[in-house]
C-alpha cells in the first residue's frame, strides 16, 4: 500500500468525517473504528442490495508530527 502524510493542522477525525460525509449515501454504508489519533474508515456497498455483491475499502489514518498520514 502506497502511504501519503497530509500536511498541515489536520486530525484523523477530520478526514474521517470527510469520508462519512462523502460515501455514505446511496448503495454505500460507511462504518468508523478506532480513536482519536488512529481511526479505520470503511466503506462498503449495503446488505441489502438486489445486484452486485458485496465489497468493502478500509482508508486508516494516524496522526503524526505533521499531520496525518493515510
Amino acid at each position: 500500500m502506497t502511504t501519503k502524510i497530509f500536511y498541515g493542522d489536520l486530525e484523523p477525525k477530520d478526514l474521517a468525517q470527510e469520508l462519512y460525509a462523502y460515501f455514505d449515501r446511496g448503495n454505500f454504508q460507511v462504518q468508523q473504528f478506532g480513536d482519536a489519533s488512529r481511526l479505520a474508515v470503511q466503506v462498503g456497498t449495503r446488505k441489502d442490495q438486489r445486484s452486485g455483491g458485496q465489497t468493502a475499502l478500509t482508508v486508516s489514518m494516524q496522526k503524526v508530527p505533521d499531520g496525518v498520514s493515510i
